[in-house]
């Protein structure tokens, strides 16, 4: 997208923005049939979380690491679940919807940036992002 209101800013972007929705095409072609693994994953964890809860009293080093090792898992596996979702290159709502492709093509590849970025932000914070936060609030 050559956008002429930002010029340069737009082009540096879409140097970033184009490798990462075809980085994250050729994963969810890949793992496409891991779709619903990913998100059985994530609903078993929130249950073995919330069953840790209901034990009388938890002892604190047990939420503490449940919760460490937690993120990162829901993280992965939802991201993943909404990677394969979004981006496959025919089955992904992102890329051969067909409501989606109703929409301008400016706005189509707007979209598609802007989640190809949130996914990065997410698999980043949800891995890297959640330990190191429980990790330093634990010190506190």
């Amino acid at each position: 997208i050559n956008c002429p209101v930002y010029g340069a800013a737009s082009r540096s972007l879409n140097l970033v923005v184009r490798p990462m929705i075809g980085y994250f095409t050729s994963l969810a072609e890949r793992w496409y049939h891991l779709r619903w693994w990913c998100g059985a994953l994530t609903l078993f964890t929130f249950a073995l979380l919330w069953a840790l809860m209901l034990l009388a009293p938890p002892p604190p080093w047990l939420i503490a690491t449940a919760f460490v090792v937690a993120g990162p898992l829901v993280a992965l596996s939802w991201g993943i679940l909404c990677m394969c979702v979004w981006f496959h290159p025919t089955h992904g709502l992102l890329i051969s919807g067909r409501l989606f492709n109703r929409l301008p093509m400016l706005l189509r590849q707007f979209l598609r940036g802007y989640f190809a970025l949130f996914l990065a932000i997410w698999f980043l914070f949800g891995t890297i992002g959640w330990v190191v936060f429980c990790v330093a609030g634990a010190w506190a």
